[in-house]
């Protein structure tokens, strides 16, 4: 890959993941340490990210949790393409519940034609949507964070203690060996006990989630019946995944 070609595509990561070690960097593109740091020397001057404790970071990740709306405008297609592949394996006549996320968000949009399901949801944005649908919908209460658009805290893990769907579909900001990760802990607690309350989990997670960082681990990875992912995967990186979980499945 030449110079000009693998600095854009490492701009292309950061940006889609947020941050990203730069051991991994490394490693993916096949390049000494001494010419990753060149290149991260190269795309810091253009302020298209910043060095930061062995990774490679986009400039809004230091800020914190990037915006929903940013979030929304990644990775369109991928999103896309795994949400069509998990609602494909939902049953008519099954109920869902249907996370906080840009993609459970799609995935919901395509639920919501389907007249003989029944979606649960605690995602405002989804909500916005569900006046339309032909679709039952059910929404728990709780406390709203703005920036994800998601309804926490107490009362919302009460409704879950009398709600139980036959699916789940959640979305991690992160994916590694160790499990689905998130940012922030009272979404972690909502994700954990709608997983719990699912006879089917399903992770909705494309190729950029994959050993991104995030701080809180919601669930293991055998805790999901399945992983929908996009197919815009490196070969080495699809293998490591799929050895992880055997049960992830990709879209083509």
């Amino acid at each position: 890959m030449i110079a000009h070609d693998r600095l854009r595509e490492i701009a292309r990561l950061v940006e889609a993941r947020g941050s990203v070690p730069t051991a991994q960097l490394a490693k993916r593109f096949g390049v000494s340490a001494a010419q990753l740091r060149r290149d991260l020397d190269s795309l810091e001057k253009q302020r298209i990210l910043v060095r930061r404790h062995g990774a490679a970071v986009h400039p809004t990740f230091l800020f914190g949790e990037t915006s929903h709306e940013s979030r929304t405008e990644r990775a369109l297609e991928a999103k896309r393409q795994v949400a069509m592949a998990a609602v494909a394996l939902v049953p008519d006549g099954a109920s869902v519940w249907v996370d906080a996320g840009t993609t459970c968000e799609v995935a919901a949009r395509f639920l919501f034609a389907r007249p003989s399901v029944r979606v649960i949801t605690h995602s405002v944005p989804v909500l916005q949507v569900a006046l339309s649908a032909r679709a039952q919908v059910i929404c728990p209460g709780g406390e709203l964070r703005p920036i994800s658009g998601a309804l926490v805290g107490s009362e919302a893990l009460r409704a879950l203690e009398e709600l139980r769907a036959d699916w789940a579909f959640l979305g991690a900001t992160a994916v590694s060996a160790q499990g689905a990760f998130t940012t922030e802990l009272t979404e972690s607690r909502m994700k954990a006990r709608i997983l719990a309350s699912a006879r089917h989990g399903v992770l909705l997670a494309d190729a950029t989630k994959w050993e991104s960082t995030a701080p809180v681990r919601f669930a293991e990875l055998h805790g999901f019946s399945r992983w929908v992912s996009d197919d815009a995967w490196d070969p080495a990186a699809r293998r490591a995944a799929k050895k992880a979980f055997p049960n992830l499945q990709f879209t083509k």
